[in-house]
């Protein structure tokens, strides 16, 4: 029919395929059944009346599209003869049968099944040799369509097709759960293992440095370890000297000479 329509939620109608996948049911919106003028929209399209699709301009036979038994239509397409009130009425519009409907999955946004029954309807000129014959209520010179057949075009995904969405959400489902409770958890730990390895490397490097300065300091002349080095040599040096002064003497009498000498 070459053009867009505007689908409406039908609300209590959603079907549960299983225990994670739903879908929605959406009709086609009461406005795009709306007539010229009522529509704006529709008087490019040659309707006259409203639930009415004319696809005259796609068929050898001018023709309109109507739901079934003329549901959601305008009577008078039928050339009047119809009373949907009446009980001897040719149609019985039930709007669970006869009504258009689109499932949806809102979560991806497709289509996943539909139901669209079409009522094809021819129409008769007034000028036609059985046109009295059809309807004796109607007038001369008026022109109606005759109900020729309507069908319903149908389709579902199959039960397999639901069945994968579910695994896919449920692998979903699982990979959430590991970064929203498992992830904090192999995080700390991640932390805890870089801060212990920043300890130990911490005091690795500082008991390199402190051994690095001490046998920078072991070697500077105002050391403690230098001046107990020098303290030696000095006391070596001088019991070398007394020694070759005076050779009968032993190491002792040093000492005690120098302390007379302090003494005095």
């Amino acid at each position: 029919m070459k053009r867009s329509l505007t689908l409406r939620h039908q609300q209590g109608k959603t079907v549960k395929k299983n225990s994670k996948v739903s879908v929605e049911t959406y009709a086609i919106a009461h406005e795009e059944f709306l007539a010229c003028p009522v529509d704006q929209t529709a008087c490019g399209r040659n309707t006259e009346f409203h639930g009415t699709f004319n696809v005259s301009g796609f068929e050898l036979i001018p023709s309109v599209y109507t739901l079934p038994h003329g549901h959601r239509a305008d009577p008078r397409v039928f050339g009047g003869y119809i009373d949907p009130t009446s009980s001897s009425s040719p149609f019985a519009p039930n709007a669970t049968i006869h009504d258009i409907e689109i499932m949806i999955y809102e979560r991806s946004g497709n289509t996943v099944g539909m139901r669209v029954p079409i009522q094809q309807n021819f129409k008769i000129d007034p000028t036609d040799t059985f046109y009295t014959t059809l309807w004796s209520g109607a007038s001369s010179g008026d022109e109606a369509l005759v109900p020729i057949s309507w069908t319903s075009l149908e389709y579902d995904m199959d039960e397999a097709f639901y069945d994968e969405i579910k695994e896919t959400i449920d692998f979903i489902e699982i990979l959430v759960a590991v970064w929203r409770y498992v992830s904090p958890i192999v995080s700390l730990c991640l932390i805890l293992v870089s801060g212990v390895t920043l300890y130990v490397r911490r005091a690795l490097d500082r008991r390199l440095i402190d051994g690095d300065r001490y046998a920078m300091e072991a070697v500077q002349n105002n050391s403690r370890a230098m001046q107990s080095f020098s303290d030696k040599n000095l006391v070596s040096a001088l019991k070398k000297k007394n020694s070759e002064l005076d050779p009968n003497q032993t190491d002792a009498a040093p000492a005690s000479a120098t302390k007379v000498a302090f003494a005095v």
